[in-house]
């Protein structure tokens, strides 16, 4: 069979990815009309569509895996992917449960899948080029986080909130007793609290708050500060770039209201932030230590 026989083009290529998934029909693509046809239609023309089949699943479902970032719910798939028993049913319905990571999951395994039929045309015929399947995704932060909201904190919040304050406060401070702890977080902030300052929150596609940014301003008319206080993301929902998002979205919050300076306390579970804060212009200007006798 000579090679040069069919012009691929994009429809073609999603038929080649049609007949991979198909997992009823043995599938074959003939060669002189860029046609899917069954077994009993086939002639020389025709060639089998490129295997497809709980193995290269499970490789994909892998592969996925491994581009998320450590969090706890790649390490959720991981187990998954190594429990051995209804690996895929347990993978997709995981899935379920996080939107924003199944949107990514079908744009890789759509991805993936045309790669792999690219390359088993350009074995046949003259197929475009990698390059011409388009541009590379975005950056999966930048997808994911797409799917998030951020809004003013309303009534039915505060008390996930003020757990999550509690929480974030024993991060930081994990060899402290809850008095001790009381102390350093009034020695810290003063007389701030929660419901006076301004407090918004990262709301997942399901409609879940999944964190919270505290910001209070003070000081006098034309010199205002604007003091972010706490920025706290669920454990399963970080590595995604929310605490970014929301320490971010306060910070312009508080520049549109007339906050000329911008100050960041970052304990232990806001230090994932530095880096961040370093980036946009931040500089140190006092560290914490501290020690339990």
């Amino acid at each position: 069979m000579d090679k040069g026989r069919l012009e691929v083009t994009e429809e073609i290529l999603e038929r080649v990815v049609y007949g991979m998934e198909n997992q009823k029909d043995r599938l074959f693509l003939d060669l002189s009309d860029g046609i899917l046809r069954l077994e009993q239609e086939i002639d020389s023309t025709s060639i089998p569509i490129p295997p497809w089949g709980p193995a290269e699943g499970y490789r994909l479902m892998d592969g996925f895996a491994g581009t998320l970032p450590d969090t706890v719910f790649k390490e959720r798939l991981l187990d998954i992917l190594h429990s051995g028993t209804g690996v895929f049913r347990s993978f997709k319905d995981a899935l379920i449960e996080r939107p924003e990571l199944e949107a990514l999951w079908r744009r890789y395994k759509k991805r993936e899948m045309r790669k792999t039929a690219l390359s088993w045309l350009s074995r046949w015929s003259e197929a475009l080029a990698l390059e011409d399947l388009g541009p590379e995704p975005e950056d999966w932060e930048d997808l994911a986080l797409a799917d998030f909201a951020v809004r003013e904190a309303n009534s039915g919040d505060w008390e996930s909130i003020r757990d999550w304050d509690q929480a974030a406060v024993t991060e930081d401070y994990p060899e402290l007793s809850p008095d001790e702890r009381c102390s350093a977080m009034a020695s810290e902030r003063g007389d701030a609290e929660l419901e006076d300052g301004d407090v918004i929150v990262a709301e997942s596609p399901s409609g879940e708050i999944v964190g919270f940014s505290w910001i209070i301003i003070e000081g006098d008319p034309g010199r205002l500060e604007g003091r972010l206080i706490q920025v706290y993301v669920k454990p399963d929902f970080r590595g995604l770039g929310i605490g970014r998002m929301l320490a971010g979205s306060s910070m312009e919050r508080a520049g549109v209201k007339g906050a000329t300076i911008l100050s960041v306390r970052t304990g232990a579970s806001g230090k994932i932030l530095n880096p961040y804060f370093e980036r946009i212009g931040f500089a140190t200007v006092m560290t914490w230590w501290r020690k339990s006798s």
